[in-house]
């Protein structure tokens, strides 16, 4: 394969060589792929707080929630949400 001028622009960057383009799709892809691991930890642990936050909200004392201004429905709207809704 010759080193020709690629005519591709990758992300603003002016014409490159063939060899040179590959190299960057190749880090860009490897980095797209090295990121789907740490978004799916960031996911997990999003979860996690999710329900933490919730259980304790259902188990606090009635004077704290009164105290919040939470109504018994708005405690049971939010409590009643599956972890992984906002």
């Amino acid at each position: 394969m010759t080193n020709a001028t690629c005519t591709a622009s990758f992300s603003g960057v002016a014409p490159q060589t063939v060899s040179e383009a590959f190299r960057t799709l190749v880090r860009l892809v490897a980095k797209e792929v090295l990121s789907w691991p740490m978004r799916a930890l960031h996911t997990l642990a999003l979860w996690q707080r999710r329900w933490e936050s919730r259980h304790r909200l259902a188990h606090l004392e009635d004077r704290l929630h009164r105290d919040a201004g939470l109504t018994q429905a708005a405690i049971l709207a939010e409590t009643g949400k599956p972890f992984w809704t906002a």
